[in-house]
């Protein structure tokens, strides 16, 4: 058992564009969870889910 924590895939709901990298990650052995992000329909998208995360990411200004 690794002591290494598992990767997080997060990326927003969009129709194919996580597919390479989900490949990759599987291809490679790669530990990681998905972390799947929404903003919901124009006008009124909100990114909140997202920014909500990133401002506790390590090196994120």
């Amino acid at each position: 058992e690794s002591s290494k924590s598992s990767m997080v895939l997060g990326y927003w709901v969009i129709r194919g564009l996580v597919h390479a990298i989900r490949l990759l990650l599987e291809f490679t052995d790669t530990s990681y969870k998905e972390k799947r992000y929404t903003c919901g329909e124009a006008p009124d998208c909100d990114g909140s889910q997202w920014l909500d995360v990133k401002i506790k990411l390590d090196g994120v200004s």
